[in-house]
């Protein structure tokens, strides 16, 4: 009876990661949809202040989501056990130059400005999609919760990065909880 219930318990905590992991999905493909749309947008209405600009960064976006779709296949090899993560070197700086050229569009349409802040060199060894994909999604929150007339500012810290904006922030209870997966 006690196998019984430790196979239900473990199904039950499968289960609750496949669905943390689509709404992660949903939300990492929400970010570049919504950039494409927006800069398409200015771009279609006229308002695009660098139009050429804007289509460099709405081909970041198409390259974005062809590596979603390969993030897809990488969870397929996740759960057959058979993934190991490419880390490689990483100049921090041009990630988040590339994220605010990415995502301008959308703080653009959003009434909030967007920069990069204490702006060095910062090498680094990671994930690097994984990197990008969070960047990108901690970038696109803070333009959402933001205020119109807010900005957004990204920082080279130590061997890392930090996002300021103007909004509300985690809820107190959330906080400890944030960055688990």
């Amino acid at each position: 009876v006690d196998g019984y219930h430790d196979h239900e318990a473990f199904l039950e905590a499968a289960e609750a990661e496949r669905r943390i992991l689509i709404a992660s999905v949903g939300h990492d493909l929400r970010t570049p949809l919504a950039s494409l749309r927006a800069a398409l947008e200015a771009v279609e209405d006229g308002v695009a202040p660098d139009p050429v600009a804007y289509l460099g960064g709405m081909a970041k976006d198409v390259e974005h989501l062809g590596r979603l779709v390969e993030d897809l296949f990488e969870y397929a090899r996740i759960e057959s056990g058979r993934y190991t993560p490419v880390r490689a070197a990483l100049d921090l700086r041009e990630l988040i130059d590339e994220t605010i050229e990415v995502l301008a569009p959308i703080a653009a349409a959003r009434g909030v400005s967007l920069r990069l802040g204490a702006d060095r060199a910062a090498q680094i060894t990671v994930d690097v999609a994984g990197m990008g994909r969070v960047l990108r999604n901690l970038v696109d929150n803070a333009i959402r919760h933001t205020p119109v007339g807010g900005s957004v500012t990204v920082e080279i810290v130590d061997r890392g990065f930090r996002v300021i904006d103007e909004g509300p922030g985690f809820p107190a209870t959330f906080r400890s909880q944030a960055f688990e997966h």
